[in-house]
């Protein structure tokens, strides 16, 4: 048998292996996390919507941990339609290896859009797309059936600083600084205290 059969066939056999064994990213200790997004009450009545684009997301390692990547996206998503309790998940049960973990990192598109009630869009920009750090409870996978859960709260009346025409009172702008937090943490069913 040549090299280049052997070779493809040694490919095969792991993608078999791979593939029997359900693709389980990780041997051992791994677990799974869910991060979900809310907003803040927002107060403004003359806002139809506010659009914002998450990028990516990371699971922040602690010392001697690595960072872990859990979504690389581009989702862009309307705040208004998380009010009176409405969420979205962000990501769902990804797995992560065994570790210890401090903070989520969201990466952020630099701007966003409120879009005005006469369907006038005004945009901002925080001038950065550097990512949001997100706290949450210091926590471990070291089950390998670990479940953890975030509930991460934007905090629109923060996070978009409205500026009016004094004498219309018509919105002309805004300064868009995201502010981000987590509202809850569940590991394993059970709700951790947050710092």
């Amino acid at each position: 048998m040549s090299l280049k059969k052997l070779s493809s066939f040694g490919v095969l056999a792991i993608a078999g292996a791979l593939f029997i064994s359900g693709c389980d990213l990780f041997v051992g200790d791994a677990g799974k996390i869910t991060i979900t997004l809310k907003d803040d009450p927002f107060p403004y009545t003359d806002v139809s919507e506010a659009r914002i684009t998450i990028n990516r997301i990371e699971v922040k390692g602690a010392s001697g941990t690595q960072n872990w990547l859990v979504a690389d996206l581009s989702r862009e998503i309307d705040l208004l339609t998380l009010r009176d309790g409405n969420t979205t998940v962000l990501v769902s049960d990804i797995e992560i290896p065994a570790g210890d973990y401090t903070g989520l990192r969201i990466h952020l598109a630099s701007g966003a859009d409120l879009i005005l009630s006469d369907g006038t869009t005004i945009s901002g920009d925080r001038g950065s797309d550097a990512p949001v750090i997100v706290d949450v409870p210091q926590f471990t996978f070291d089950h390998g059936e670990d479940d953890a859960r975030a509930l991460v709260d934007f905090a629109m009346d923060e996070s978009f600083a409205v500026q009016r025409d004094p004498g219309t009172q018509a919105i002309e702008s805004f300064a868009y600084t995201p502010v981000l937090r987590t509202e809850s943490f569940l590991l394993n069913d059970e709700p951790l205290e947050m710092p």
